[in-house]
């Protein structure tokens, strides 16, 4: 990957393609940017796609101090202006990414031509979900016991992330974001909860699905151009499981955006 000097800290990122618009692919906090490599190979083909690592994140430096969305979403302008990958934008954010790309679509309405989510967080969803976990066991797996903290107050504490997300300062941003207008979205819902073999409960497991797609749905107050796909097969980390429905929504979206562009 590239690197460049961004407000005194070392971002690495990379473009490949050409053509317009510039698809954004932006990543949650678990992985990082190089898993975007089979969506980034098969939409190069025909557009330019740009990835990096946030700060904090793969192979760019660490962040200094706590650091929120609108953080985030700065540094990312100043990348796209640094990088000369000019707009219009097409956005693709997965889990947090998805947050960061629609406060980005927010500020840059005019810029963007279109929104993807990719079982992007939801403001609501430690509340609605974080409950719902099962009741702790002696035979809990690690992974189980680690995932149910974070999700019933861990989410909290800045070390609970490698960038020390202030979430709760990030929530309210995202918050803010009550309408995109008539921007072309598509929401990518998957099966997180009924893949993940450490929860044996099945209807605990059923209970936590159910409950996540309802706040998936609930992205659909963001615009009435819009599209939602459900990959159940997949687990929460699509671009691993299942890339071939992220191209597929990249693709809806370039076809209704081309009129603009």
């Amino acid at each position: 990957m590239k690197k460049i000097f961004i407000n005194r800290l070392q971002f690495a990122y990379e473009i490949e393609g050409t053509g317009s618009p510039t698809i954004v692919l932006e990543t949650g906090i678990g992985a990082e940017s190089n898993e975007w490599g089979s969506v980034a190979t098969t939409i190069a083909r025909s557009n330019t796609v740009f990835r990096y690592d946030r700060a904090g994140r793969g192979d760019s430096d660490p962040g200094q101090g706590k650091r929120d969305a609108q953080t985030m979403v700065d540094e990312l302008n100043a990348l796209l202006e640094a990088t000369k990958a000019r707009g219009p934008y097409l956005l693709v954010g997965h889990s947090f990414g998805g947050l960061l790309m629609r406060i980005f679509a927010n500020a840059r309405r005019a810029d963007v031509c279109g929104l993807v989510l990719v079982e992007s967080i939801h403001s609501r969803q430690f509340d609605v979900i974080g409950p719902a976990f099962p009741t702790p066991l002696p035979s809990d797996v690690p992974a189980l016991a680690r995932m149910r903290d974070f999700w019933n107050g861990g989410w909290r504490a800045l070390d609970s992330t490698a960038e020390r997300i202030d979430f709760e300062r990030s929530f309210a941003q995202d918050r803010a974001v009550s309408s995109l207008a008539n921007l072309p979205l598509f929401v990518i819902s998957a099966g997180g909860f009924l893949n993940m073999p450490f929860i044996t409960d099945t209807e605990g497991r059923q209970r936590m699905q159910q409950l996540w797609n309802e706040i998936q749905t609930d992205f659909s107050h963001l615009s009435e151009n819009r599209h939602m796909v459900y990959v159940d097969k997949s687990g929460h980390f699509v671009q691993r499981d299942d890339p071939a429905s992220i191209v597929a929504a990249v693709e809806t979206l370039l076809a209704k955006s081309a009129h603009t562009i």
